[in-house]
Formats: C-alpha cells, sequence, structure tokens
C-alpha cells in the first residue's frame, strides 16, 4: 500500500519538475534574445546618432561658409560704394554703414592707410597697425585668421578690402569677434529647424 502511494506521488512530482525545466529553458532563450535585441537596438541607436553627428557637421559647416561669403560680399559693396566716389570722409563712410554692421554681425569698421594709422567706427584711434602689408597684397575681400583685438579684449577675424580715396591707397576693416560665429551658427541652425516644424 505505501508502495502504490509512493508510485502515485511520483508521477505527481514529475510533471512539475518538467514545467521548471520548461520554464527555466523558455525564460533561458528570452534572455538571451533579449540580450541580442539590446545589441541591435544600441547599434541602430549609435549609427542614428553619428548620421545626425555627420549631419550637423556638414549643415554647420554651410552655414559658416554662407555667412561669410555674405560677410564678404558687404565688404565688397561698401568697397564699390567708395570706388564710385559716394564719399568724401572716413567719417561719411562710417556715417553710412554703420546702421548695417549689426546686420553682418560685425563689431566695427576700421579704415587705415599703409603706415597702419587710422580710426574706427566707434571712434578709436589706431596707430602703426601691425603687417600692413597682408592687406594691401590682397585683391579681393580678404578674410584674417583670429587673432587680438587692438581695442578690446576679444579675439577677432578681421574681413579686409583696400580701396583709393581722395587719392590715397587705404583699406577698409570690418572686425567680428570671433565667438560671434558661434551665435551666428546656431541662430541659423534653430531658425532653420524651427522653420521644419511650422
Amino acid at each position: 500500500m505505501k508502495d502504490k502511494k509512493k508510485s502515485k506521488l511520483s508521477p505527481k512530482e514529475k510533471p512539475y519538475k518538467l514545467k521548471i525545466a520548461w520554464i527555466l529553458a523558455i525564460f533561458l532563450i528570452i534572455l538571451i534574445l533579449s540580450f541580442f535585441y539590446v545589441g541591435y537596438v544600441k547599434d541602430l541607436i549609435y549609427q542614428n546618432v553619428y548620421q545626425n553627428i555627420k549631419e550637423l557637421s556638414e549643415q554647420t559647416a554651410t552655414q559658416l561658409n554662407q555667412s561669410i561669403t555674405e560677410q564678404k560680399n558687404f565688404v565688397k559693396i561698401m568697397v564699390e560704394s567708395i570706388d564710385r566716389g559716394y564719399f568724401k570722409t572716413p567719417e561719411e563712410i562710417f556715417d553710412r554703414f554703420e546702421i548695417d554692421l549689426e546686420n553682418y554681425h560685425f563689431t566695427r569698421l576700421v579704415i587705415l592707410d599703409k603706415q597702419g594709422n587710422g580710426t574706427t567706427s566707434d571712434g578709436h584711434i589706431v596707430n602703426n597697425y601691425p603687417n600692413m602689408e597682408e592687406f594691401f597684397g590682397q585683391e579681393e575681400v580678404y578674410l584674417t585668421e583670429n587673432r587680438p583685438s587692438t581695442v578690446s579684449n576679444n579675439q577677432v577675424n578681421i574681413y579686409a578690402k583696400t580701396f583709393e580715396l581722395n587719392g590715397e591707397e587705404k583699406v577698409l576693416m570690418a572686425t567680428i569677434n570671433t565667438l560671434d560665429y558661434q551665435e551666428i551658427l546656431l541662430r541659423r541652425l534653430f531658425r532653420k529647424r524651427w522653420n521644419l516644424f511650422n
């Protein structure tokens, strides 16, 4: 009788153990599939991030080139106006174009002679500015690398173009704070992104 009870209990215990084995096997399969799925999703995310960074870098370079082109064109327009004889003094030039400087992110205009002497549109006197041959040796609008400003503590880039005023060769410089390029790029990128959502 005891043997019958034991044999009756054993079959009940075996299916129970069999169910646990199946559950563990399924759990293990799910765990392995989850591991591969997480790896796949992570690779997909990284690929998407790298693609976005690449696109953003291309947009940034395009926006920077566009800003530089616009600023060079503005300097060219100013010099063409001077060459046509519309102005007789540096002050007249400053008065005419000072209102447009902010639109092109320029901080000031500077007019210097070949010895590096002249004035700025905001009233500073410049004496013996160095390396004037760098500017007078250029035919087109010349953009310098960033350098320390002579009238402020900022790093600036200079757009320069030579011209003749009252028979004397001079150079027109339009300065932009180097840090302003970051603002220009962010403003253009966010304006472009905002337009996509509107």
